[in-house]
């Protein structure tokens, strides 16, 4: 049975809008051409620090789930804020990592944290020229007497400053 069969057949309220995915470790790195799941969980509360953009800050990106494999264009001095929801059902959570960039001299991030529901957010502010991306990683998050796919799905834009 492939990935993408076994997570719908245990996870019947997600749909996968992607290629067969491959299983990987939960410590490994590598990058999955993956799309992170369409159907997901009611908005996680951010903190207050992400719903107001600082004084001087020309626009602001909002960037979610439905967004992974996107590129988006934006000025320095922008900021870009980063909200995915996570999922969990059948005594398992579906959790997001923090998300990072790449290029750190081009987007710096200024907050970020993660749920227990699986949701994570981070905000970024482009700093000069050039390109990054943002990534997190979605891994299982088994419940005591569960047991979790060994999988994990990758969520990437690519932002271009300039």
């Amino acid at each position: 049975m492939n990935a993408t069969k076994y997570l719908t057949s245990k996870y019947p309220t997600m749909k996968y809008l992607t290629a067969p995915l491959a299983a990987l470790t939960l410590g490994s790195a590598l990058a999955l051409g993956a799309v992170a799941p369409a159907a997901v969980a009611a908005p996680v509360a951010i903190p207050g620090a992400l719903h107001a953009a600082p004084q001087g800050v020309a626009n602001v990106v909002e960037l979610g789930n439905g967004d992974n494999g996107d590129t988006v264009k934006v000025a320095a001095g922008d900021r870009i804020e980063v909200r995915l929801n996570g999922s969990s059902g059948n005594g398992n959570t579906l959790a997001w990592t923090e998300p990072a960039a790449t290029d750190g001299g081009v987007l710096q991030r200024t907050s970020g944290g993660t749920a227990p529901d699986g949701s994570a957010w981070a905000a970024f502010t482009a700093q000069r020229d050039g390109s990054s991306q943002i990534t997190a990683f979605q891994h299982c998050v088994p419940t005591p007497g569960h047991v979790c796919p060994k999988l994990v799905l990758l969520w990437k834009v690519s932002v271009e400053v300039g």
